[in-house]
């Protein structure tokens, strides 16, 4: 099962009041995203964190080790611009 979390707006998942497991975070405001590993409320683990640029398309921009929402060890970063 795959989590959606949406910050500045309502979670898709009801019971879940925090982010735990796998999922993806999406802030509403710029259109980014991470998806990844949850723990204790945090990007803890691995996971990927996707920008919007301004023409609208999506770039990774890391990809590895996260702990307590900081990037963590394992650095993977790209700078393809995909849609």
């Amino acid at each position: 099962m795959v989590r959606i979390f949406l910050k500045e707006s309502i979670r898709i998942e009801i019971l879940i009041s925090h982010r735990i497991g796998k999922g993806i975070y999406i802030w509403k405001s710029t259109g980014n995203f991470y998806e990844g590993d949850f723990a204790n409320d945090t990007r803890t683990g691995f996971g990927t964190l996707t920008i919007k640029t301004e023409d609208g398309k999506f770039q990774r921009q890391y990809a590895g080790g996260w702990k307590s929402d900081k990037k963590h060890v394992n650095l993977i970063i790209f700078n393809k611009i995909f849609y």
